[in-house]
Parts: structure tokens; C-alpha cells; sequence
């Protein structure tokens, strides 16, 4: 039953997996054009490791999923162990900027509170899985989806962040 379930959700892993490689090799190559300018903020250096480190979560759960007779529980507590240290490294990321700004700005704010619910979807979705319900695979893949979009976002307001950190 578990196989069957699992199953069904290969195509979209296997779409997830590719878009996140393709995402995270898009946004690493932008990085290395501009490393001057992100390395001289740490808002931007933020943005740039947690976007980047989204991405790769995304792949490395994609990857998990579409592993042959994997099974929902050992699936679940992968994704949620996963959620978790994003979780922890983003934090401690946000932390960072915080000990070197002395303050954190009111968009980082926005975008870290919604980075983390998307990380605690996640982490919610991998329990469920744990607990052996197969709606975790749908927030699972919502969070992804979301995930995605926010990460075009983030990655859109870095950019702007660098032209406008270039024009003064």
C-alpha cells in the first residue's frame, strides 16, 4: 500500500527534483556574478545562503522521496528531521545579520516568518507521514510549491538589493 502511495507521487519528485537543480544552479551562477555585492551585506549574504540552502532542501526531499521502497514513516522523519535543521540554520543565519546590523529590517522580517511557516509545513507534513497519514505528501508538496515561488521572490528582492546597494 505504502509503495502504491509513494508511486503516485513520482512524477511530481521527480519534476520537483529537476526545477530545484535547475533553480539552485540558475541562482548559484547569479551569486557568482555579483559575490562582491553579497559578500558585503549580510542581509544579502542571508538571502543568498537561505534561498540557495531552500532550494537544495527541496532537491535533497525530492531525491528522498523517489528512493525505490521507501517507506512513508522512514520518509516522514527524513522530511522532518530535514525541516528542522533548515529551521535551526536559518535561524542562526538570521541571527547573524542581526548581530551585524544591530537591527533586522521589517521586509527580512516578513520573508523570515514566511520561511519558517513554510518550513514548519513541512516539518508538519513529514509527521503525518510518520504517523502513517498519506496527506502528508500534499503539504509536503505545498510546501515545495511555495517554496519555489518564495524562492523567486527572494531571490528577485536580492537582486534588487545588490542594484540598489550598487547605486549608492
Amino acid at each position: 500500500m505504502q509503495d502504491a502511495v509513494i508511486s503516485e507521487w513520482h512524477e511530481f519528485f521527480a519534476a520537483a527534483e529537476t526545477s530545484s537543480a535547475a533553480l539552485a544552479g540558475l541562482l548559484f551562477v547569479g551569486l557568482a556574478l555579483h559575490l562582491d555585492a553579497v559578500g558585503a551585506d549580510a542581509e544579502h549574504r542571508h538571502g543568498s545562503r537561505m534561498t540557495l540552502a531552500s532550494l537544495a532542501s527541496f532537491l535533497i526531499v525530492s531525491q528522498l522521496a523517489i528512493i525505490p521502497r521507501q517507506t512513508l514513516r522512514s520518509l516522514g522523519w527524513e522530511i522532518a528531521a530535514l525541516m528542522v535543521a533548515f529551521g535551526v540554520a536559518f535561524v542562526i543565519s538570521l541571527g547573524r545579520v542581526a548581530n551585524e546590523r544591530g537591527k533586522i529590517s521589517r521586509p527580512l522580517m516578513i520573508r523570515a516568518a514566511c520561511a519558517l511557516l513554510l518550513t514548519a509545513g513541512g516539518a508538519f507534513g513529514g509527521l503525518n507521514l510518520v504517523a502513517g497519514r498519506e496527506d502528508g505528501l500534499q503539504w509536503v508538496a505545498f510546501t515545495i510549491i511555495g517554496g519555489f515561488a518564495f524562492a523567486a521572490f527572494n531571490s528577485w528582492a536580492l537582486l534588487i538589493g545588490i542594484a540598489g546597494a550598487r547605486e549608492k
